[in-house]
């Protein structure tokens, strides 16, 4: 139970760590949410309107926000 929570909260942090990643970076190109749907429609490649791991890892990129192996297996 005690791992389940602990990955659970580490879930979370990560999940705030990008979404201020991505704020921060998009703040600085105009309005963030323009900026975001233009970003993530220019890489959804198949227009299935969700992001593989790959155009993920394409929009990370090119938005220059890496992580560690560890924090791409919490992720997918």
């Amino acid at each position: 139970m005690l791992e389940v929570l602990e990955q659970t909260e580490g879930s979370r942090q990560l999940g705030e760590t990008i979404r201020e990643k991505l704020l921060s970076k998009l703040d600085l190109l105009g309005d963030p949410y323009t900026e975001l749907k233009n970003l993530f429609y220019s890489i959804d490649s198949d227009h299935s309107n969700r992001l593989s791991r790959q155009e993920f890892e394409i929009l990370m990129d090119k938005l220059d926000i890496n992580f560690s192996r560890r924090e791409w297996t919490q992720i997918y």
